[in-house]
């Protein structure tokens, strides 16, 4: 029978029914049939491309197939039913009608009036399966009688709670406190009055339904119909055993109609659930929750589900165990009586003892059995094995090298045999004691394996091993790893930071697959007055083939005085060898090697990503560990990572939304996914991809589109190269002409003839306020968001557009994140309102105060609530008159990306108290106000480079990113620009008056930030450079005077020289991405700066290098630039399949290419070694080479 067909025929003519009586998921089930199958299995969850000869076993489909047909039979009775009613068709009273609505009664196959065998169903060949399932008197207590004050409601009349293990299999209260609808006695076959006494009457005064045996409840009743009689008849024992027979369907792990859960203490564990996973699944799907289901249909998807593993439950419940009184197991039997060469046989055995066809055995049956096979083989041999026996095996298409075994092997095993376990089982990895013959202590070891990570919790959850696919011989922790995840609660007798796993042994599943697993503690709270249960579920993403890890936290006592304030993932003993690396998210990146600690808040400078990663080293066989929150709306979190003496830790903190507040429930909003990723010395870049395949597909920030696409991104600011500030000092201190007007168009004229480019201004000290006089004025980090009108009144609108026909883009500086107390703003509008307040970990969060911060200035400072109205709207005034009032082409607004977020719990505010994402939502509504007056094509920028404002902000100041030194063991290295490169502009770095005095340290800032792909400069005009204000720890800032002086022409014509270079290869390193780094042989020298008053003094290379790839990936070119003024050459290396694989065995065509337009061939070479030679630098300049991947 073609399935397809099969499911087909059974839709029958639905244009005349009346669908109105059915729910949005059974009308959704109706309509999707007349769509065809396949499209009713695409509702199901099991894809439009399912088809028996593939991806589901014959047997499997025809279970989908056999279960819709049913459910279709339900629907079509309850529609017609309600067809006839309001029609005002006769009650369905007699013979005929019942046996009219009989005939479409879930199971009846053929005749309605005769006995259904499932004979000609191919599914039923298991033992004894040819009886009786359904008589028409069960069809109608499933459609109700249409005599009942329930019948008019059909399917629906019961109450739509879960299913009661405990009550029969179609039993349970209505919702009125009747029994389950049973039809009277007047609406049976003529059989019917042999089975009078089962029934019960309708009491109409009570609206109950009475009991015509004493005291015997609905549930008794039911093991008369025919269905009970079949389970009579399948299982003599059934009375006994029913209650467990039910809990355990109830607990069963169903994929595709076959069971492959096992139960505790054999080769898996339980998990409960009120329904089976398929039926949730089913119904996820479409959008329709399992209560909005009718109860009586659940029931029977439920009870035709029991029936069909009863088989399966024989084999699998319970049979590991030692045999009991009066029967033996089948292990005991298989033990005893049998011996098994191998696993093909094992696996013929089981199925010929259950009728299953070997050939179309599910992928989970198949695994189910491997691990049946080999605690049966384990228990044979325990006697004359020691230690632990570790089965490894890859995946189905056994990719990777058959590196099968690790420890002590049973002496018996043997080689055809392990090859047998490859072929027949896939993708499976466990791990089993051989040091006991105690069957009952056997405790299977939870493995999840992909192609790519192999991660093995022991009996208690702790990790004990994680490696990856490269090999199954390293083992990236250094210890067992228990107390991973931590859960921060707050009640009125104070903090409590419960660690698990630790001594409490949680409940546990593996999910059929063998890639899934859960957690489950139902109370971790021992020794508390709370009472707070804790799921972890740790999920396979297949396209990342990494692991999630996914939180929920219950509180059982909502009303207790118990409140969840974090969640924390730490993995601990995590082996970083010396010549290993960790990479954490500041800035751009920095990869740290040997001790180290670093930490961020994020979203801010010091944590501009939510992924870090730790290992590598010839001991790691350069594998390492990436960790991540794969957070597409940016909640509120803390990263953390260190390392000492070879051993890393990588923790991700989450505060909680509403932390410190009741609570009946949390679920922590995104998963934190680990994985196991290589590249030797350049881990960072695996793990960056590893990432950037998350945020491109699943980031809110990613939907703005490449740079080409916003309009808030004009083609003369990507165009800009070089930046220069009117002055700026690290700790607020400004001399009087540093913004002022005049001098501000003196300074910037020359400037702009001196490297005859144009040029952004970052224009501080700009500000005036309402007295003119100038002892008066408002100074930098004073009175915000007060600053108008401008120094100058007018006049500084003239500066402004003289300079912008000069080549010169102007960009005022305003704060869009503090609020100064003494401001006039705070005075007359309630500024108290609009700020944040924190909260001490405490139940009700009452423990309350602003968040206070203080500059050079001295001016004293409160947050404002980045949601807040009255904020975006008073920011927004200043952006409206800078831009239409004195012409300005941008305003950069400082803090938004670079400072922290400072968690709020203003009761008032509009947003989740504590954690949540509304730190990000309320920063681009600030920009959308700004827009609101400006329109979208005026770039709007600010400090530092966080990933979630980049759909919002036009560019970021990377002061910080460009912060670490270039080389050593805490070097910067472009993450960021490997990730988001062609998203985003970055632009800046700090630049002292010292460094043009020692002018290599200088060239070594801006040949990184060309590199890089960062537009050059943000050189400081103006600062204090002698007396008493000079600032001594980040440097003199003034640098006009120096970088007009004839001693600077050789440096200046350098910078002009890669500026132009940088416009020559936009497409690349501003519309790109970068690549993993070449390989530059000799080792670039290194060296210091002469002076030290600076931020970065240092180490610095005397060359660096990059590669960068065309937006369309069809070409890329290689960097190689000179930072010293003395000649170099280098030899070049490059696999550009580490970074695109798809390269491989892949020859290109490279040629060294001008910005004049020439280029010269020099040969093609295999895309995994690209080798050019002797190239030689002079005079700071660059070589550029063009990659063409070709056809």
């Amino acid at each position: 029978m073609d399935p397809n067909n099969a499911a087909a025929s059974s839709a029958h003519d639905l244009s005349s029914l009346d669908l109105s009586c059915l729910n949005e998921a059974e009308r959704i089930v109706i309509n999707s049939f007349m769509r065809g199958p396949h499209a009713h299995f695409e509702h199901l969850g099991v894809g439009p491309n399912v088809k028996w000869d593939e991806n589901l076993s014959k047997r499997a489909f025809y279970h989908l197939v056999a279960i819709n047909h049913a459910t279709l039979k339900l629907l079509v009775a309850q529609a017609r039913l309600c067809s006839m009613q309001q029609m005002n068709a006769p009650n369905l009273t007699n013979g005929a009608s019942a046996t009219a609505l009989g005939s479409l009664h879930p199971f009846s196959l053929g005749n309605p009036a005769t006995s259904v065998t499932m004979a000609s169903n191919p599914l039923a060949n298991g033992p004894g399966l040819r009886t009786q399932l359904m008589a028409p008197d069960f069809a109608l207590a499933l459609l109700g009688n249409g005599t009942t004050p329930h019948a008019s409601a059909g399917l629906g009349a019961l109450n739509p709670g879960l299913y009661n293990p405990s009550a029969s299999i179609l039993g349970g209260p209505s919702s009125s406190g009747a029994s389950s609808v049973l039809p009277s006695p007047s609406a049976h076959t003529p059989d019917a009055a042999t089975d009078a006494n089962h029934l019960p009457n309708p009491d109409p005064a009570s609206g109950r339904q009475e009991l015509t045996r004493a005291g015997r409840p609905a549930r008794k009743k039911m093991k008369a119909t025919a269905l009970d009689a079949a389970l009579r008849t399948e299982m003599p024992n059934w009375p006994s055993v029913q209650d467990d027979f039910v809990r355990w369907t109830r607990l069963a792990w169903f994929e595709a109609g076959f069971a492959s859960t096992i139960s505790d203490g054999a080769i898996g564990v339980q998990t409960r659930r009120p329904f089976s996973p398929f039926l949730t699944t089913t119904f996820a799907q479409v959008g329709v929750h399992l209560p909005s289901m009718s109860p009586n249909l659940l029931r029977a998807f439920n009870s035709w589900v029991d029936m069909h593993l009863r088989s399966l439950r024989d084999h699998f419940k319970g049979r590991i165990d030692k045999p009991h009184a009066g029967k033996a197991s089948l292990a005991a039997r298989s033990l005893e009586d049998t011996t098994f060469v191998s696993l093909t046989e094992f696996i013929n055995n089981m199925c010929n003892s259950y009728n299953l066809i070997n050939s179309e055995l599910s992928v989970a049956a198949v695994r189910a059995l491997c691990k049946l096979y080999l605690n049966v083989r384990n228990m044979a041999t325990a006697k004359d094995s020691e230690g632990v026996l570790r089965v490894h095996i890859r995946d189905a298409s056994n990719r990777q090298p058959p590196n099968i075994l690790r420890g002590t092997l049973p002496q018996d095993r043997e080689d055809d045999d392990l090859l047998t376990l490859i072929t027949e089982c896939g993708a499976i990895d466990f791990d089993l004691p051989t040091d006991t013959s105690d069957t009952m202590a056997l405790a299977v070891l939870m493995v999840m394996s992909t192609s790519a990570t192999t991660l093995t919790l022991d009996q208690a959850g702790c990790f004990s091993s994680l490696s990856g696919a490269a090999s199954a011989q390293v083992n990236l922790l250094t210890n067992v790893t228990c107390e991973w995840f931590s859960v921060t609660m707050v009640t009125e007798s104070g903090t409590s930071t419960i660690s698990l796993p630790s001594s409490t042994r949680p409940s546990a599943h593996i999910s059929a697959h063998g890639k899934d697993f859960a957690l489950s503690w139902p109370k971790i709270t021992e020794g508390l007055e709370i009472d707070i249960g804790l799921t972890l579920e740790l999920q396979h993403n297949v396209t990342l083939d990494a692991y999630e890890l996914r939180a929920k936290v219950v509180n059982h006592r909502p009303k207790a005085k118990a409140s969840l304030w974090q969640l924390e993932l730490n993995l601990r003993n995590v082996r970083q060898p010396e010549d290993g690396s960790a990479f954490f998210p500041a800035g751009y990146g920095v990869r740290y090697q040997g001790a180290f600690a670093a930490s961020g808040s994020y979203p801010s400078s010091g944590a501009t990503m939510q992924w870090m990663a730790a290992g590598g080293g010839a001991a790691n066989e350069g594998q390492g560990l990436y960790l991540a929150a794969h957070d597409g709306y940016g909640y509120i979190k803390f990263l953390n990572a260190a390392a000492v003496e070879d051993v890393a830790s990588l923790s991700i903190v989450y505060l909680v939304e509403d932390a410190g507040l009741p609570f009946a429930e949390s679920t922590m909003p995104f998963p934190l996914t680990l994985a196991v990723v290589g590249g030797g010395d350049d881990l960072w870049y695996q793990a960056a991809q590893m990432y950037r395949t998350f945020a491109l597909g699943e980031a809110q920030w990613m939907q703005a589109g490449r740079l080409h696409q916003r309009q808030d991104i004009p083609g003369w600011y990507v165009n800009n190269s070089i930046w220069i500030n009117s002055g700026w000092q690290c700790h607020d201190i400004f001399n009087e002409t540093q913004g002022d007007p005049h001098t501000v168009l003196n300074v910037t004229r020359r400037i702009r003839e001196r490297f005859n480019t144009n040029m952004a201004l970052h224009w501080y000290e700009w500000q005036q306020g309402p007295d003119a006089n100038a002892s008066a004025r408002y100074r930098f980090d004073t009175h915000y968001p007060d600053y108008l009108p401008p120094r100058g009144g007018d006049y500084f609108g003239t500066v402004v557009r003289e300079l912008e026909k000069e080549g010169v883009h102007i960009f005022p500086y305003i704060n869009g994140r503090i609020f100064d107390v003494a401001s006039t703003s705070y005075a007359q509008h309630n500024g108290s309102d609009h700020c944040c307040r924190k909260a001490n970990p405490s139940f009700g969060a009452a423990d309350q105060s602003f968040y206070v911060e203080s500059y050079g200035s001295g001016s004293t400072f409160h947050t404002a609530d980045p949601t807040d109205i009255y904020w975006q709207t008073t920011l927004a005034d200043t952006v409206d008159a800078l831009v239409n009032t004195y012409g300005v082409e941008g305003v950069y607004i400082d803090q938004l990306a670079a400072a922290a977020p400072t968690p709020d719990w203003t009761s008032w505010h509009n947003h989740t108290k504590g954690g949540g994402f509304y730190w990000r939502t309320g920063i681009v509504d600030i920009i959308k106000a700004m827009r609101q007056r400006v329109g979208p094509t005026v770039p709007l920028v600010t400090e530092s480079n966080s990933e979630p404002y980049m759909d919002a902000i036009s560019g970021f100041l990377t002061l910080v990113a460009f912060e670490p030194a270039f080389v050593g063991t805490k070097a910067l290295v472009p993450a960021f620009p490997a990730i988001y490169g062609g998203y985003f502009v970055g632009f800046g770095d700090i630049f002292n008056a010292e460094d043009l005095a020692d002018q290599d340290p200088l060239m070594a800032r801006v040949v990184a930030q060309f590199v890089y792909g960062a537009q050059l400069g943000w050189f400081s005009l103006g600062g204090v450079t002698s007396g008493p204000d000079v600032d001594t720890s980040c440097g003199k800032m003034g640098e006009y005077d120096l970088w007009m002086s004839e001693s600077s022409d050789a440096i200046v014509a350098a910078v002009e020289y890669y500026g132009n270079l940088r416009v020559c290869l936009l497409e690349y390193l501003a519309h790109g991405r970068i690549l993993a780094p070449p390989s530059l042989s000799p080792a670039p020298a290194e060296f210091m700066a002469v002076e030290t008053a600076v931020q970065n003094a240092g180490p610095f290379p005397s060359a660096m290098s990059a590669v960068w790839l065309h937006e369309d990936e069809a070409s890329a070119v290689i960097i190689v630039a000179g930072v010293l003024d003395a000649g170099q050459t280098y030899n070049v290396s490059v696999d550009l399949t580490f970074s695109l694989p798809s390269l491989h065995d892949r020859q290109v065509t490279v040629q060294e290419m001008s910005c004049d337009g020439l280029s010269q061939q020099l040969d093609v070479m295999p895309a995994n070694d690209i080798q050019i030679y002797d190239v030689t630098l002079s005079d700071r300049n660059a070589r550029v080479y063009r990659v063409h991947f070709g056809a």
